[in-house]
């Protein structure tokens, strides 16, 4: 029987909760397709055709609580940047919600393993968010392309970085990670406030046309260079 793409949707949502669930009791490494599959009563053989390794559970599920965080904002074309940025986060840890562990595995991963770079990271997610945030970007400050890059990048360190502290942070109820939030947010707001970003953007720029493009007669001459060591 052909299932609908919205029982396929919501059988991986299944099996991504469960595995977060499941990891709160062990460790990632230790949870198998078997534990998911009599948890969730799908199949094991239908479980890898949605996840083809574990590794793939943490990415989507990463990018699963992203996307959620983001969809649960209303009136987002009324909110400044640094308010975006802020309930953004807010709304992305109340997603992830006990699941510490589980976080804790797609950052190991994802963001300190070297196996972020072989499989791409968590560009999907990093790219929905981007685009979240450049929508309130504009509104903020007269914006370019190069700007738009420099401050974004920066907000998407921020929200790993700030992931990196929720996971170790055991105050109550993460207090201290709300504090560093709020102190982010502040610094970030400070910095979109000044001409920073656009000096930044500016210099790269010059020194993309003066120190790039102004020099392709020395990068004619390696290239002649080179085919002249060619022939002989």
């Amino acid at each position: 029987m052909k299932i609908s793409k919205k029982q396929q949707q919501l059988n991986r949502e299944a099996v991504l909760n469960c595995a977060a669930s499941l990891t709160e009791e062990m460790d990632f490494s230790k949870v198998t397709y078997k534990d998911l599959a009599e948890q969730t009563e799908l199949s094991q053989q239908g479980i890898y055709k949605y996840f083809p390794n574990k590794n793939a559970i943490l990415k989507e599920y990463m990018i699963f609580k992203i996307s959620s965080a983001i969809n649960a904002e209303e009136n987002i074309d009324a909110q400044s940047m640094d308010e975006r940025f802020e309930l953004f986060c807010l709304n992305f840890f109340e997603e992830i919600g006990n699941h510490v562990k589980m976080l804790n595995s797609v950052l190991d991963v994802y963001v300190t393993s070297p196996i972020s770079l072989s499989e791409g990271g968590l560009q999907e997610g990093r790219s929905e968010f981007i685009s979240f945030m450049r929508g309130a970007l504009d509104k903020d400050m007269e914006s370019t392309n190069a700007i738009d890059l420099f401050v974004t990048e920066a907000l998407w360190d921020a929200f790993i970085g700030l992931c990196v502290y929720w996971c170790r942070d055991d105050s109550l109820h993460k207090r201290r990670s709300e504090k560093l939030l709020s102190m982010t947010v502040s610094i970030m707001k400070e910095l979109i406030n000044t001409e920073i970003p656009k000096k930044i953007a500016g210099m790269f720029q010059f020194l993309v046309r003066e120190h790039v493009f102004s020099k392709f007669h020395k990068l004619d001459e390696l290239l002649d260079l080179g085919e002249k060591g060619d022939k002989s």
